[in-house]
């Protein structure tokens, strides 16, 4: 992967992959939005800072993404079956099927985060 997100095979559909370094991630459902935390202060009031930042943000990266469904969120170093036999942390992502647009972008505020963020919109026309 070249960049901060990408899609790889995964049985008969398309897995994103939002990032090829660690990263706390999680989504935020009201904003369809994949945060992928670097650095944060403790005391971040994340609601807040997104206002703040999300008009501005320079939406570097962009694709499509088929999807079948709902998708899950969870740590690559697990196989499917472990995620789901075992479980695993995991999270469950409601997502409509069709394209989806995934666009990422970076947010560097000096003393107060560093995060990139990866924004799903859609389901669009075919």
């Amino acid at each position: 992967m070249d960049g901060s997100i990408g899609l790889i095979d995964v049985g008969p559909a398309r897995a994103l992959i939002p990032g090829d370094e660690p990263a706390a991630t999680t989504f935020h459902p009201k904003r369809n939005l994949l945060i992928r935390t670097i650095a944060i202060e403790p005391d971040t009031d994340l609601d807040a800072l997104l206002d703040r930042v999300l008009p501005t943000v320079d939406w570097d990266e962009q694709l499509t993404w088929d999807v079948p469904g709902p998708a899950m969120l969870f740590e690559s170093v697990y196989s499917y079956a472990q995620v789901i036999d075992e479980g695993e942390e995991r999270l469950r992502i409601e997502l409509a099927a069709g394209n989806h647009t995934v666009r990422a972008g970076y947010i560097q505020i000096p003393h107060e985060a560093w995060l990139i963020l990866v924004q799903l919109t859609g389901p669009e026309a075919a």
